[in-house]
């Protein structure tokens, strides 16, 4: 299980929002319905009259930033978007991305 996807996962599930995100993400409904078994399973989640409520494991893992073991203080979660990550740099180099084509039009000025 993604720790980014049951990040979101989790968002939605507490804020009562639809599955727009994850499917955004490229994740098929099988995929979604796998992720909430999961989550259920590993008691993040439960189902409670055909709707699904966080446990308190689940707020817990909300809450807390996966990666560090920090405890938030604002209690919520940041998703990130994984396809714009990028590995380290040195804090002397500076990253240009790579060119790619623009939405904005580009023409060459006489």
């Amino acid at each position: 299980m993604s720790d980014a996807n049951l990040a979101l996962l989790l968002q939605l599930v507490a804020r009562g929002a639809d599955l727009d995100s994850l499917l955004r993400r490229g994740l098929r409904y099988q995929q979604i319905s796998r992720l909430l078994a999961e989550a259920i399973q590993d008691d993040l989640l439960h189902e409670e009259e055909g709707t699904f409520l966080l446990t308190e494991k689940g707020r817990k893992l909300m809450r807390s930033d996966a990666l560090s073991g920090r405890t938030r203080t604002d209690g919520g979660w940041i998703s990130s978007a994984e396809e714009f990550r990028i590995t380290r740099q040195r804090y002397d180099k500076v990253y240009l991305p790579e060119l790619r084509k623009s939405f904005f039009e580009t023409r060459e000025v006489d």
